[in-house]
């Protein structure tokens, strides 16, 4: 059934008719047919349910007298009247029962916090497994490396050391020659 007040469709349950009342509906009874919601809603023309009728002022300006005298009657109880005005909220809209879902099915719901929960341990896991992979592998390259640059070290050393020796037999035949041009053997001056 579509209401022809709110546009909204509703199973033959939620509008309360049987099925064997909506198959004797006439086409144009089911097109002005109008949910209880929108029913609700509408003012009351006549004032028949109403058990207490014309309540009117008096000269006075009060209802006191007319108030004392109906309570005098036994079959009729007057309450005080509340101050507060009787609210009823309008029908939810499908927006808005939409959004009553989200917000029931966000992340405050039970299921949800323990999936979420799951998830973030999960990913947690994956992204620690993925950081030490990836250490492992840096601490490998800069092993070799170092491994490298150690073998190289030791390769330099060892020229350099050839070298230096190379230098002193250089620096003492050198001195040699010196001496022996300074002081050559035919010299009387040698020692």
């Amino acid at each position: 059934m579509c209401c022809s007040s709110c546009k909204l469709k509703y199973d033959l349950d939620c509008a309360t008719i049987s099925e064997k009342t909506f198959i004797s509906l006439d086409k144009e009874r089911k097109a002005v047919w109008i949910c209880h919601a929108c029913k609700n809603r509408q003012p009351k023309s006549d004032k028949q349910n109403t058990p207490i009728r014309g309540n009117t002022m008096n000269s006075e300006g009060c209802i006191e007298k007319e108030t004392e005298k109906l309570a005098s009657n036994s079959n009729v109880k007057v309450r005080a009247k509340s101050s507060r005005r009787e609210f009823s909220p309008p029908p939810a809209t499908l927006e808005e029962i939409g959004d009553l879902l989200d917000n029931k099915l966000s992340d405050t719901s039970q299921i949800f916090r323990k999936l979420r929960v799951t998830i973030l341990e999960d990913i947690k896991a994956i992204i620690s497994q993925e950081i030490n992979l990836a250490l492992n592998e840096f601490k490998n390259e800069l092993t070799q490396a170092t491994d490298f640059l150690g073998a190289e070290q030791a390769d330099l050393k060892v020229k350099v050391e050839q070298k230096d020796k190379e230098i002193k037999d250089l620096q003492t035949q050198t001195l040699k020659l010196k001496k022996r041009s300074l002081y050559p053997p035919w010299s009387t001056v040698y020692h």
